[in-house]
Formats: C-alpha cells, structure tokens, sequence
C-alpha cells in the first residue's frame, strides 16, 4: 500500500510499497550507483598508483589489497544497484549476494590495517587480538548476510561499522610502533594517525544507515515513515556524506605512504627481521 506523507513532509507522488515495487526508494538507488561509480574511478586511480610505483617490496602487497577493495567495492554497490532496481524489497539473492561482496571488500582493508600491525608490532598477543577480531567482523557480517530476517541494511551496516572501527583502532595501535621519521625536523611519521581518522568518516556513514534504517528505511513503510524525520531512504543519501571523504582520502593517503604488510606465522615465535622487506617502515612516495 503506497503512503501519501512521507514523515514531516507531505507529497504530490505516493510512496510505494517497496515489498511490492522495485526501486521504491530512490535515495536507496541512487546511493548505490554513485558508490559503484565511485569505487570504480578511485579503484582505476589506485590502481595507476600501483603501475607507478618503481620499488614494489614494501608497497606492492598493501597496494594489491586495496586494488581488490575497490574491484569488489564495485561489483558489490552496482550489483546492489541493480538488484534494488529490479527486485522488491531486500531479501533476495541478488542483493544478498552483494552484501557479501562488499563485506568481501572490507576483508581486504582489515587485512590491509592487520597486516600493517603485524609488519609493524613486536607485541604477539595485540598482533593476535586485532586478527582475531578482524576475522570476527567479517564473518559475522556473511552470518548477517546469509540468516534470514527482517533487519534489512541495518545488521549489513553495524558489521560494516566494526569493520572500520578495527581498521580505525589497528591504525592507531600502528602509529606507536612505526618508527619511520619525516621531515626536516625528524618528525614522527602521522601517516597511520590519519589513516585511522579517515575511517572515522566510514564509521559515521555506515552508524547513519544502520541507526535510521527502522524508521528511514523498508521497515518504515508500514507507519508512512512517521519518524523519519525527512524522506524515505534519506539516510543513505546522508551516509554519502561521511563515505565520500573516506574514499577520498584512503587513496592519497596509501599512494603517499604505503605500509608493509605481514601475516602471521605459524612456523616460528622468533619476530621478523628488522631487514626483511616487511618489517622496515612505510614507503613514502610513489
């Protein structure tokens, strides 16, 4: 059943049933593409970044991983696109599917912050408990993404705020073992710091959607969205407003001062050496 009045605001175009209708809530749509479009053209930038670079050793993995992040960012947001255009509601496989593409995405950020800890940190337990929680978050949002329910993009968007929240914490813990120096004045190196406030800005844009999604979202159809507060889907509309900065960012900030990354391992407690590729400092520059 359509709604004439959308929370405060009174409408000429009725609102349809999105259980009914495809692509009933176009900020919903629209959010989607322009997320796939923007990860498509930061994913092209990423990826000259990583043909340009001359010295491969410390870079070239963190670099794959973010290339990748972008690659399935695209193919997640514009098959979600796509889906919301053609099917009703959200519980289908098409834009499930999606979900787990892009949770699939934030894999390789997380293990791009993980493996810079792990590079980085001489302390085997916070090594272990970053891991430990990285791989939580991600299989807890493939668990969200395959357990039916009626939580729409809500439980979607916590697991994708974790997600960033331990890129964000693993940055930070980071930047106390990074002993790289810029500067004339030999200063302490604030890439990791500001790689860490980057993912603030994806926290708040995924905290937007998941916090709105009962009264914004499919959920606040059947009350004609009363709490809203403005239009149907308007919160992924805001969300763009914290999402847009942290793409902006994440890609001068690894072509400028690339991290190493590690994993763990499992054949030997004695740390990496401080020669080896993955455990000297940042590579800065291109």
């Amino acid at each position: 059943m359509a709604c004439d009045y959308n929370g405060y605001i009174f409408l000429d175009d009725p609102i349809p049933d999105p259980a009914q209708t495809p692509a009933a809530h176009p900020g919903t749509l629209s959010t989607f593409y322009v997320c796939a479009v923007a990860s498509l053209v930061f994913g092209l930038l990423m990826l000259c970044c990583y043909r340009s670079r001359t010295d491969k050793s410390v870079a070239g993995r963190s670099d794959r991983l973010h290339v990748a992040f972008f690659v399935l960012a695209t193919v997640g947001y514009f098959g979600a696109a796509v889906s919301t255009q053609v099917y009703t509601g959200d519980w289908n496989w098409a834009i499930q599917t999606s979900k787990a593409v892009i949770i699939l995405a934030w894999a390789c950020l997380l293990t791009a912050s993980c493996g810079a800890l792990e590079a980085l940190c001489s302390v085997r337990c916070l090594k272990a408990t970053v891991w430990l929680a990285g791989l939580a978050v991600v299989l807890a949002g493939l668990v969200e993404v395959v357990v039916p329910g009626d939580r729409h993009f809500q439980g979607f968007t916590y697991c994708l705020a974790a997600a960033a929240t331990v890129c964000a914490l693993a940055w930070l813990v980071v930047h106390f073992y990074d002993k790289s120096k810029v500067g004339l004045g030999n200063d302490r190196n604030p890439a990791s710091v500001y790689r860490s406030l980057s993912y603030v800005f994806a926290i708040a844009s995924f905290i937007t959607v998941a916090i709105l999604e009962p009264d914004c979202g499919y959920a606040g159809h059947p009350v004609c969205y009363k709490n809203c507060g403005f239009y149907a889907g308007s919160h992924f509309t805001l969300s763009l407003i914290g999402l847009m900065p942290f793409y902006m960012a994440l890609v001068p900030l690894q072509c400028c001062t690339a991290f190493p990354v590690a994993f763990p391992s499992v054949r030997s407690a004695a740390e990496p050496s401080p020669d080896a590729p993955d455990a000297q400092g940042p590579k800065s520059g291109w």
